[in-house]
């Protein structure tokens, strides 16, 4: 399988990048996947290149200006075709519109936008229209961080009568399924320290349970 995952860059301080990165060494592990990560700006943390290039992952930057850089999106087009990939998923806010600048004829890749915020927050009012279009020509796939950015969209879509069923993607879940005693102790001594926006969209339930779980391995281990 051959997947092209589409970034605005690859910055430490942005969560959905690092998230992309996380997410294609995941699915190369367990799908043997063929992983390219585009990035349309230079700017770029050589650390995160350098870790997904450890993982068997390329990354190639396209060099977008910062206005609608045309030659960008030509050369984005060029590497989509010339590559020929199963599945393109895009997470960026504004790339589901500038994708389909210069057309396909004929579309032989499964076309993934990932929703990373709230439906209102992730993308312009514009980028909004061409989304809601291709999701009625069955175009592309809606993949949502969280069960709280999966219902933002469904509720969004149902006000403009536009029937979706986004899929919930999330990387390294299976810690949840880790299997421990009720009765592991609890050591006061280990203290989790969560630095982000107390926010359903950020899953910090989900990370505070597999946290919990990974204790409680460790002192069975130990």
């Amino acid at each position: 399988m051959k997947i092209i995952q589409v970034v605005n860059a690859l910055k430490l301080r942005a969560g959905a990048e690092i998230f992309t990165i996380d997410l294609s060494i995941c699915m190369k592990e367990k799908y043997h996947a063929d992983i390219t990560i585009l990035c349309l700006y230079d700017d770029m943390d050589l650390s995160l290149v350098n870790y997904a290039n450890s993982h068997g992952i390329s990354v190639i930057c396209l060099n977008k200006n910062r206005t609608f850089d045309f030659k960008c999106f030509r050369k984005f087009r060029n590497y989509i075709i010339s590559n020929k990939p199963d599945v393109v998923n895009l997470h960026n806010s504004c790339l589901t519109s500038y994708f389909f600048a210069f057309g396909f004829k004929k579309q032989d890749f499964k076309l993934v936008k990932s929703v990373h915020s709230l439906c209102l927050n992730d993308l312009r009012g514009g980028d909004r229209f061409f989304q809601k279009k291709y999701i009625r020509k069955n175009i592309i796939t809606l993949a949502c961080d969280s069960d709280e950015v999966r219902k933002s969209v469904i509720e969004y879509y149902k006000k403009m009568n536009v029937a979706v069923n986004p899929i919930t993607c999330r990387v390294g879940t299976s810690m949840k399924r880790v299997s421990s005693p009720r009765t592991a102790p609890i050591n006061p001594d280990l203290n989790f320290v969560c630095v982000a926006r107390f926010y359903p969209v950020k899953n910090q339930i989900i990370l505070a349970k597999a946290f919990k779980n990974i204790i409680h391995c460790i002192q069975i281990l130990a």
